[in-house]
């Protein structure tokens, strides 16, 4: 009886504490930058891509420091996840369970669509073809979300559909198209 009584309390206490941290959700916030007002148009119309950082103050040398750090630090430093193989190929390391996935891969690919990383990316799609995907049989065309990159043994020969859905993603943002027909 105490344990259900803990628990109900436990809950309830959670409740209203949320319930008083929504409150802020509906407060605007004064910014001296002053507020971000909404594009009449996406990118896919204008063929312009918003960025907020600028427009919410920061210098763009700030910016492309940032991301040039966060590229570095991701692909190419001592912390990095990304690895080639061999002359051609790369894969994205899940460093914590030891193996590459479909998620980490697209990524991988997306962060190198909007950084014009056309290597990069060619290099993780040949992996990805390679070593991911299933050639022939029920599963044909389809990825196996994790496979040990030292071997290339598919841990589990299911495919996920958000992997698969980046992968589709990034193929059709890729700015020379020919990468497709490259690979």
């Amino acid at each position: 009886m105490k344990k259900w009584l803990c628990l109900i309390m436990f809950f309830v206490t959670g409740l209203i504490v949320s319930a008083q941290n929504l409150s802020d959700c509906n407060q605007d916030i004064d910014d001296k930058r002053g507020k971000m007002a909404p594009w009449e148009k996406g990118a896919h119309e204008s063929g312009k891509y918003r960025n907020v950082f600028l427009e919410a103050g920061y210098k763009q040398v700030d910016i492309d420091a940032k991301l040039a750090k966060a590229y570095y630090d991701t692909f190419e430093g001592p912390s990095k996840v990304y690895f080639e193989v061999g002359d051609t190929m790369a894969y994205v390391s899940d460093l914590k369970n030891h193996d590459a996935r479909t998620e980490g891969l697209s990524y991988g690919m997306m962060v190198a669509v909007q950084l014009n990383k056309k290597d990069v990316f060619d290099r993780l799609w040949r992996w990805t073809k390679n070593t991911m995907q299933h050639h022939g049989g029920a599963r044909d065309a389809y990825f196996a979300w994790s496979v040990k990159p030292e071997t290339g043994k598919h841990n589990s020969e299911g495919s996920a559909s958000d992997g698969e859905l980046y992968f589709i993603t990034d193929l059709y943002l890729h700015p020379t198209g020919g990468v497709i027909k490259q690979v």
